[in-house]
């Protein structure tokens, strides 16, 4: 939806194959995960657990629209807060990491307790997530990140980074900065004046703060689980230090 035609440093399906084979492509992959699911009785896991993993990731799937349609949304406001921003995130991104730790405990045979445990875990892992993306949408390096730096800003991404400069700007920088914000056509040239207005707002290190805020309420989740698998453990708290400190 945000058009960008290289993600990981190879062309989209959409740029290769067109819009409607991206749209099938993307279906039958959705499809898939019931799949995946459903062959979990063939490895004996207990039909009720099958059927609540089914739920949350239909759940989740719905969650996740919603998420979408008001990211497209806020690029046409100049009014967006960060209480928006935070419950656009979890919908849009974080809500997927939840549901996929959720599943994973839950079909693990991990107690009702755990689950939530491990989701409130994936939850806050996703919200660091997104805000890290946000941040190597504007620092990254196109080399690393596989796809043009800049173009959050070309498509008028409300993100945190932004919300929180247009709160700080001085009013001929906020100016700019409105003027820049959804600007497809706008130069490389222009594109760095405005990554030098949010660095000198502040707004680069405080969108760090705030990831690293999430990823540590994750770890601490973790390190608060008693559980007999302590290298598993070590990996889902070193998993949450990758997510910010990761450069593409």
């Amino acid at each position: 939806m945000d058009k960008d035609e290289f993600r990981r440093g190879v062309p989209t399906v959409h740029k290769i194959w067109g819009i409607s084979t991206a749209i099938i492509a993307g279906d039958l992959l959705f499809s898939k995960s019931f799949e995946a699911l459903l062959y979990l009785k063939e490895l004996s896991v207990d039909s009720r657990r099958i059927v609540e993993a089914a739920r949350i990731l239909a759940q989740a799937a719905s969650t996740i629209a919603e998420g979408q349609a008001m990211d497209m949304a806020f690029e046409e406001r100049t009014d967006v807060t960060e209480e928006e921003y935070f419950q656009m995130i979890y919908k849009k991104t974080a809500t997927l990491f939840e549901a996929s730790t959720k599943i994973g405990a839950l079909v693990g045979g991990g107690s009702a307790e755990d689950v939530e445990l491990i989701g409130n875990y994936g939850r806050n892992l996703g919200i660091a997530f997104q805000i890290q993306d946000d941040i190597l949408g504007v620092i990254g390096e196109e080399e690393k990140l596989g796809k043009p730096v800049g173009s959050d800003i070309r498509e008028g991404k409300k993100t945190i980074i932004v919300i929180h400069a247009l709160r700080k700007a001085l009013p001929k920088d906020k100016e700019k900065l409105l003027e820049a914000l959804g600007n497809r056509s706008l130069s490389r040239e222009k594109i760095s004046d405005v990554i030098s207005l949010l660095i000198s707002t502040g707004s680069i290190d405080y969108a760090k703060e705030i990831a690293l805020k999430y990823a540590n309420i994750a770890k601490s989740i973790i390190e608060g689980i008693k559980v007999k698998d302590h290298e598993a453990k070590e990996m889902l708290i070193e998993l949450a230090n990758y997510v910010v400190k990761r450069l593409k």
